[in-house]
């Protein structure tokens, strides 16, 4: 359903596409929300699968989310304000077309329709009101012009209070910034119980900002009939403060589940290769052309955010895990990035680090530079040793592109065409053993005896051949130190 706003001063708005009623609210955010039996039912999945449920602050942090967050959007008709800052247009390896470009995607990924757009240039995304007098006209008279136009998405990262107070009641209608956009992909994409807690955490610090417009707005209200007033504000600020306690607690034992897969795979001294990259770069193509996994790759933005496992084998017969991760996005909220801390530990804690990025997209360069720049936050050190970078899509881009990668320490592939990966695979495999310490040993060992087979067991077998005694092997291994120093105490005898 679409909800179109109307200034007006009666009780009641009509919904599009419905005959549902619902009171009219002082603020185009508390119209937003309105209840369906699609949402009672998600509240209820949300209740069973995450909360504990039942109690006073359950309720009261469900009603914020709904109010802020999550309304059912079936053709919720979008204009896309794409703010950029004049200055860096010259130096930026980006610009307002390829910035424009990746909101329309977003706006798109919730199936939402993109019912205009315009550019805004600005010296400051930190002024008071956003925007100049002459600027908030213009758009406040194009909205006014368009009747279907149901909400603005202002494409930066959050808007101030002061801002969105401006905004909302100088457009009158919805305003949505890019970190209420990306928690609804996320919300709609979580499909795990872990990637919904990680977002329900995420989702906090964002409808506690909005509690805190609400509250600002009701301090300078001059008419005070109908205000909510402190007492309102003081328990739900309390909610949240709950709700966020038992979030983390939830998280927090996810994380020492994870940190006890991550041990098990140590003990068997499997090596790790973390598959990073900016949202819908390709990552989940690759894995499963790596691995023949039975994967289901989609072309949305953030189709992955629960963090999965896929065993490999590489040219030399060594065994590798392959983690497919959330993908990165500009301006993504850097609490959301703390948020999913218990599953980008996998990436994090990787022995290598595969970053793919889409080379057919214009603006792939820049996206190489966002995704550093997220495990920069993570304080994860990106290096060349511990880091391959890899140019995705080749196959839809031309061969001067493909040429300036030569040189660069990039490796250009296709995973859907199945280019390049057998000289990837052996660039992974070198770069694994190099990382994890691993050594080509060759032993000549009795076919069967108790040394052939402790080798068959914990060393990785590259290749048999038969001795010139026929009783004996000779076995081409990769074997680490630890397990080579075991294998000398067991078996070598001086």
């Amino acid at each position: 359903m679409i909800l179109r706003h109307y200034s007006t001063v009666q009780t009641s708005v009509r919904l599009l596409r419905g005959h549902q009623l619902i009171k009219n609210s002082r603020t185009p955010a508390l119209r937003l929300h309105f209840q369906m039996m699609s949402t009672d039912q998600s509240r209820l999945d949300i209740l069973r699968e995450i909360y504990d449920g039942g109690s006073e602050d359950d309720e009261h942090y469900l009603r914020l989310r709904d109010q802020y967050l999550h309304v059912e959007h079936a053709g919720q008709q979008v204009c896309v304000i794409q703010p950029f800052l004049r200055l860096l247009q010259t130096s930026s390896r980006t610009n307002k077309e390829m910035m424009m470009q990746e909101s329309r995607a977003l706006v798109e990924t919730l199936n939402w329709t993109v019912a205009s757009s315009m550019f805004v240039g600005l010296n400051s995304f930190k002024k008071k009101h956003l925007f100049g007098s002459g600027k908030l006209k213009e758009i406040s008279e194009h909205v006014s012009e368009n009747p279907n136009i149901s909400a603005v998405f202002i494409s930066i990262y959050q808007l101030s209070t002061s801002q969105r107070i401006f905004l909302e009641d100088s457009l009158k209608i919805p305003i949505i910034d890019r970190y209420n956009i990306i928690l609804q992909i996320f919300y709609h994409h979580a499909r795990t119980r872990e990637a919904k807690l990680q977002v329900a955490l995420a989702e906090i610090p964002y409808i506690r900002n909005r509690l805190l417009v609400e509250h600002e707005r009701e301090l300078h209200s001059k008419n005070k009939k109908g205000n909510l007033g402190e007492a309102y504000f003081e328990t739900r600020n309390f909610s949240l403060k709950m709700m966020h306690r038992k979030l983390s607690k939830k998280i927090e034992a996810i994380k020492v589940q994870r940190d006890k897969l991550r041990s098990s795979r140590e003990r068997h001294a499997i090596p790790v290769v973390a598959v990073v990259g900016y949202t819908n770069s390709g990552k989940t193509s690759l894995i499963k052309a790596l691995t023949g996994d039975c994967l289901e790759p989609r072309d949305k933005l953030f189709a992955t955010l629960d963090v999965t496992c896929h065993m490999g084998n590489l040219p030399s017969n060594l065994r590798c895990i392959y983690v497919d991760t959330v993908g990165f996005i500009s301006d993504i909220p850097t609490r959301l990035i703390a948020s999913f801390n218990a599953t980008l530990e996998d990436a994090v804690q990787a022995d290598l680090i595969v970053n793919v990025t889409d080379v057919s997209h214009p603006d792939h360069l820049n996206h190489v530079d966002q995704v550093l720049a997220c495990f920069q936050k993570l304080n994860f050190p990106i290096t060349e040793d511990n880091t391959i970078t890899v140019a995705n899509k080749i196959d839809n881009t031309d061969v001067d592109e493909i040429q300036k990668m030569k040189g660069c320490h990039i490796l250009p592939i296709s995973a859907k065409k199945n280019i390049g990966l057998t000289q990837l695979a052996n660039v992974i495999d070198s770069r694994l053993q190099k990382l994890t310490g691993r050594q080509r040993m060759i032993y000549r060992v009795l076919t069967g005896g108790s040394e052939d087979q402790w080798l068959r067991k914990n060393a990785t077998i590259v290749s048999t051949e038969v001795d010139v005694n026929q009783n004996y092997s000779q076995l081409t291994v990769i074997i680490n130190k630890e397990l080579m120093g075991r294998f000398r105490a067991l078996f070598i005898h001086h």
